[in-house]
């Protein structure tokens, strides 16, 4: 299993954060991996909604369908995928008040379906999903702190 952290600090309150980060339309416009998503993905999902994301991750393309497990408003959210092509992974973003603004928490876990995929993860592809990760969440500080987000409900 592979784990891939990153945090940012949002001059935004968390509700705000929480309702931009769970709403996957959204996705797109922050996180470069995500090319489009399928679904009802126009709103801060709750548990137990599903949504499909087409996405360019690690040099690698695909679709992957994801499931949310848990969701506490402003605090907390986690969901789980299944790629295409097999493996699996959960994304748990954590969202606590930090001065005037929000520290979001990113915690990517993943499995690779078979021993070829693991090793090259291991040598090349773990590194850029770090770097994509770090720069999806710059991107979503910037875009949250530059300009007036859509948001879904909380």
């Amino acid at each position: 299993m592979s784990r891939v952290r990153t945090s940012a600090t949002i001059a935004r309150s968390p509700a705000e954060v929480f309702a931009y980060v769970t709403t996957p339309r959204t996705w797109p416009a922050w996180q470069q991996w995500t090319l489009g998503t399928i679904g009802d993905t126009h709103h801060s999902l709750d548990v137990a909604e599903r949504f499909t994301e087409q996405y360019v991750m690690g040099g690698r393309r695909g679709g992957r369908e994801w499931f949310v497990r848990e969701r506490d408003p402003e605090r907390r959210w986690t969901i789980e995928m299944h790629p295409q092509g097999g493996g699996s992974g959960t994304l748990t973003y954590e969202f606590s008040a930090d001065g005037a603004g929000t520290l979001v928490e990113c915690e990517f876990e993943y499995d690779m379906p078979n021993v070829a995929l693991r090793v090259f993860d291991a040598l090349v592809m773990r590194r850029r999903v770090e770097a994509e990760a770090a720069e999806g969440m710059r991107r979503l500080k910037e875009r949250l702190e530059s300009a007036e987000p859509a948001l879904g409900r909380a």
